[in-house]
């Protein structure tokens, strides 16, 4: 099974982020907030 998470389309300082809304949500899976924490989760210090 793969899961699909869409992110919200509007991008703000703290980056792109898994909000609910219409044709966006969240990440049910890895309950992340930011795309930048599944980076963190992969690779520790990432900081793109």
């Amino acid at each position: 099974m793969i899961s699909i998470a869409l992110l919200d389309p509007m991008r703000d300082g703290r980056g792109w982020a898994f909000r609910e809304g219409e044709g966006h949500g969240l990440d049910e899976v890895n309950g992340f907030a930011f795309l930048s924490e599944a980076y963190q989760a992969t690779m520790p210090g990432f900081d793109g």
